[in-house]
């Protein structure tokens, strides 16, 4: 039976600020079944160790190299690793998956 109306897998996307609320849901057990962030903030290692379900991390190239270093090893040790993707998109600014997407610095044939 599902948890939602005609679904039976559901999960969240956060953009910026939001990505921590994912991560948050994420770590509540049977809320979701996956989680993504994009161009992620405020997140920690803590949110890395505390998650339960897969994620998604696309990153800009202005995220915290702690993104690399700290979390994605952890997320890399989860027993759902293999259903992790963790992106890193080195020409693209914060932002570029929301408001900020359109400017005239962004180059989407780079990525």
């Amino acid at each position: 039976a599902s948890r939602y109306k005609g679904l039976s897998k559901v999960g969240m996307v956060g953009m910026c600020w939001g990505a921590k609320v994912t991560f948050l849901a994420g770590a509540s057990t049977g809320l979701l079944d996956c989680v993504a962030s994009c161009h992620g903030s405020i997140l920690s290692k803590e949110d890395a160790e505390a998650l339960n379900i897969p994620t998604c991390m696309l990153n800009s190239k202005d995220e915290p190299e702690s993104y690399r270093t700290e979390m994605k090893p952890i997320l890399d040790a989860k027993p759902f690793a293999a259903q992790n993707v963790f992106m890193d998109f080195p020409t693209m600014h914060h932002g570029w998956m929301g408001t900020r997407g359109t400017g005239a610095d962004t180059d989407f044939t780079v990525e």
